[in-house]
């Protein structure tokens, strides 16, 4: 199976889209505002963003999936970057990462471009899986909890996505109210389901 195919697998489960949309509703984006999906695989989120009137911009570390995404949605602008490299140069009022996070070894160099590329007061929102906090339901439960832990070893960062409140803050996004008092930090919730990791949302962080 592609790499693409995976992801398509994975944005077809139950709950997908729903978590998708949530991620879109916390940015808070005015019509025709500029957004910046990092690590946007084959596009899907890209391209619905592009239908619900904003100027999207998608980037992908694989070359192979940015072509692919740039097929389906040969209307939409699609780049092949690095998260802590972004190959833009800024004037966006949101950025979106969703599962790609936790393959970061320096989160703090791709907050550092978000940062850049963000306009004042635009807005972050990443939403990953926590892999360490799996729950599977199992006759085994011994034998899952190895499982979980060893496929959690695997990955760069299995925790990050519990402590995107703790990053983002620590990394210049700020918490407050509105321009003077721009409201920041609003907070983040945890959507967990049945044979899934819980889904943890950094959302209303302003820059």
């Amino acid at each position: 199976m592609s790499m693409s195919q995976r992801l398509d697998a994975a944005d077809a489960l139950p709950g997908a889209a729903e978590v998708r949309a949530r991620t879109y509703e916390l940015l808070r984006l005015e019509p025709g505002s500029s957004v910046i999906d990092v690590g946007c695989g084959a596009g899907l989120a890209v391209s619905e963003l592009s239908a619900r009137g904003f100027r999207a911009v998608g980037v992908d570390v694989s070359p192979e999936l940015v072509e692919e995404a740039r097929r389906r949605s040969p209307e939409v602008d699609f780049l092949a970057g690095d998260a802590c490299a972004l190959p833009v140069d800024g004037g966006f009022a949101g950025y979106r990462a969703d599962k790609v996070f936790h393959e970061l070894a320096e989160p703090e160099r791709a907050l550092a471009e978000a940062r850049r590329v963000l306009l004042p007061g635009g807005r972050i929102v990443l939403s990953g899986h926590d892999w360490d906090g799996l729950v599977i339901d199992s006759s085994y439960p011994a034998l899952t909890r190895e499982i979980v832990r060893a496929r959690a070893s695997e990955i760069t960062a299995p925790r990050i996505a519990r402590g995107f409140r703790r990053l983002l803050a620590g990394n210049g996004f700020l918490r407050g109210f509105g321009g003077r008092g721009r409201r920041v930090l609003r907070g983040r919730f945890v959507r967990s389901r049945v044979g899934g990791g819980g889904r943890s949302f950094g959302g209303d962080f302003l820059c």
